[in-house]
């Protein structure tokens, strides 16, 4: 499970942390890969609208968690990730 906490500066560049925060884990797991790597932060329509919340453009966007994860999988250090489905339900409607 991976989620940004701490310093949210790293959003910056989430890729970065993303892939720093991975190969971390796996030198601590002694691993070369992980089954799953979730986001487990909710997804609000501006960055902190919760503790610890991501916008849709963070995940999402360009150069977002969503890209970075995926990136992730290709090169095999990630068999399957996943978003938790917490957040603000209307992010990307046109309703309310």
């Amino acid at each position: 499970m991976w989620t940004f906490a701490g310093d949210r500066r790293k959003l910056a560049n989430a890729a970065s942390a993303i892939r720093d925060s991975l190969e971390a884990s796996c030198h601590r797991l002694e691993a070369r890969r992980v089954a799953l790597l979730q986001l487990h932060n909710s997804i609000t329509r501006k960055r902190d609208d919760l503790p610890t919340s991501l916008s849709f453009d963070d995940v999402l966007g360009a150069k977002g968690v969503a890209g970075e994860f995926e990136s992730l999988r290709t090169e095999g250090l990630v068999e399957n990730f996943w978003f938790t489905g917490l957040g603000d339900m209307h992010i990307g409607s046109r309703g309310p």
